[in-house]
Formats: C-alpha cells, sequence, structure tokens
C-alpha cells in the first residue's frame, strides 16, 4: 500500500494568502505547512486562510505546527475544516475548533478573514 503524503500549495487570495493542505499531513511533511504559513505571513499583517478541505489525516506533528502558527499570527489566522471532514472529529477531541478561527466552509473563512482588513 502505498501512502500520499500531503502536498502544501499556496496561493495569492487578493490580500488573503490560501494555504491548501492535500492528503495527509503528518511528520514527514508538516514543516512543508509551516513554511507556508511562515512565507504567507511575512512582512504583511493581512489574513492567512489554511485550508484542510481536502486533507484526509493529520497526526501531532500538524497540530502543533498549527498551534504554533497560531501563537505567532493569532487571529490572522483562519483555519478551514469543513464539519464532514474526516479531521474534523481530532480538533474537536483536541479542542483547537475553540482555541483557533475555524470556519466551516471557505465563505465563511473569507467574509471573516476580510473583516480584518
Amino acid at each position: 500500500m502505498t501512502t500520499t503524503f500531503a502536498p502544501v500549495m499556496a496561493e495569492p487570495l487578493g490580500r488573503l494568502t490560501l494555504v491548501h493542505v492535500l492528503g495527509e499531513l503528518d511528520i514527514s511533511n508538516y514543516r512543508d505547512l509551516s513554511e507556508a504559513i511562515e512565507r504567507a505571513g511575512a512582512g504583511s499583517s493581512d489574513p492567512i486562510l489554511v485550508a484542510f478541505v481536502e486533507c484526509t489525516y493529520i497526526d501531532t506533528s500538524g497540530i502543533t505546527a498549527l498551534v504554533s502558527a497560531h501563537r505567532k499570527f493569532g487571529k490572522r489566522l483562519h483555519v478551514i475544516v469543513p464539519q464532514t471532514s474526516k479531521i474534523r472529529k481530532i480538533f474537536e477531541a483536541t479542542g483547537l475548533h475553540r482555541a483557533l478561527l475555524v470556519h466551516e466552509d471557505f465563505r465563511a473563512a473569507i467574509e471573516d478573514a476580510t473583516a480584518q482588513l
């Protein structure tokens, strides 16, 4: 069985930056997420969106990367985890859905993030 690990891709979305996590996020690639968030936040005060819409797995290293990003960027960091996502239960069990700005869809995240501009 072959496991595909998450590519992490970032793209500008107006003044926002959208970071997509696809597939699985674990110790082998969590640094890609940390680096993408760091690049998105460097030299700017604009919001950062991190989408886990197509992420199928996250381990503690991925969670740690998010907590570290939250500590650095605070309310600039918006996380998208749909209610139906396979990883939503992890966010709820760890309390991340309360500690971070977690949205169920892109629309809600974009509206909240652009209200900060």
